[in-house]
């Protein structure tokens, strides 16, 4: 697949980002995936499930502590996006040439379009006058925002904010993952730790980037067929979407000095992630200490629909990270649907950005 900047000639920049989760704005210890494994992870009062070996399992959750716990997850929506908006108050762009693009959260019942429009004209009333469109996702987030940023390239705008927001911590969606043996507790505090967060990302097009400015490099999407299956079955779509994507961008898998994998840390997850890391590296099996890894899913959980630009956004922090300085990032679309995906996120300049376009 050809980028966005192969198509248009010009660089698409992430320019800015805004973030509301469990930790507040993204300088937080970057998600806590930056030198510790700090989390959020709390345990929930009220729900627990009674096992017939007479023990007691209660679900943990990474639910923002500024949000009552008896608020509803539709609500606790509406002031995720409304956060992260607000830190972008100080913006003066004209809203004709701004583009907004939001994925819905990826449970049916909260798919209410109306709710993010409501709360731009509430609480943001200068972007609510930009052109809005809301999907849900229908394979990746990866394959959506590649499908976005084509048609930003292509149109008229000079700036295109991109985003999601989700909120897993309700009762109904831990209980379900609950009996399904998917949901981190006092019990099982590997498996899928739920959360909730918004973040949105500010990306603009230019024919010329300035000096330290990010850019959007290259993008990939592949179908996994063996979604799940990891312990019986060969997995490929994550593996084949990292090269496609660094082939995108001239790049290889040793130019990285980031990944940030995003993936869900119960054992089939796992698994597929050591089989993506033995076809990456042959010789050895598993990633290089010099590529660092980022997890945010162990300090914010799994947000959903904001998976994917929360990991954009930490990609953004990191590089703002100056020890050790990185100039390179891939991020990896590793999620429970049975779709894989990666951007490619670069410094400019340097020797290893430097592609056939520039």
């Amino acid at each position: 697949m050809k980028t966005p900047n192969a198509q248009s000639r010009q660089h698409l920049i992430l320019s800015r980002v805004a973030v509301n989760t469990a930790y507040g704005d993204h300088p937080a210890a970057l998600f806590g995936g930056i030198a510790t494994r700090l989390s959020c992870r709390t345990m929930v009062s009220g729900l627990q499930i009674n096992h017939p070996d007479q023990s007691v399992e209660i679900p943990y959750t990474a639910a923002s502590e500024e949000f009552s716990e008896t608020l509803s997850p539709e609500l606790r929506l509406q002031l995720l996006y409304q956060g992260a908006f607000q830190r972008f108050s100080d913006l003066t762009s004209d809203p004709a040439d701004t583009l907004i693009v939001t994925l819905l959260p990826i449970s049916p019942h909260m798919q209410n379009p109306d709710v993010f429009v409501r709360n731009l004209s509430t609480h943001a009333p200068h972007w609510a006058k930009a052109q809005v469109k809301q999907s849900a996702i229908t394979e990746s987030s990866s394959q959506f925002l590649q499908a976005v940023l084509e048609e930003f390239s292509q149109g008229h705008w000079k700036q295109l904010v991109f985003g999601a927001g989700d909120c897993l911590v309700g009762t109904n969606t831990l209980l379900a993952a609950m009996q399904q043996g998917a949901c981190c507790s006092n019990l099982n505090p590997d498996r899928r730790l739920l959360g909730e967060g918004a973040a949105f990302l500010i990306i603009e097009k230019k024919t010329q980037p300035s000096a330290g400015q990010i850019v959007i490099r290259a993008i990939d999407h592949q179908p996994e067929p063996n979604s799940g299956q990891a312990a019986t079955e060969t997995t490929l779509a994550l593996t084949n979407s990292i090269q496609a994507c660094l082939t995108q961008g001239n790049a290889t898998i040793n130019d990285v000095d980031c990944l940030i994998t995003g993936y869900i840390p119960d054992m089939p997850g796992t698994l597929e992630w050591h089989q993506t890391e033995r076809t990456l590296w042959p010789e050895t099996g598993r990633r290089p200490r010099a590529i660092e890894e980022l997890n945010p899913h162990l300090g914010i959980g799994d947000c959903g629909a904001a998976n994917l630009p929360l990991g954009l956004a930490l990609a953004s922090a990191r590089f703002d990270f100056s020890y050790e300085p990185v100039t390179s990032i891939l991020v990896c679309d590793f999620g429970p649907q049975p779709h894989r995906g990666a951007v490619l996120l670069q410094r400019y300049p340097g020797e290893q950005m430097k592609t056939q376009e520039d």
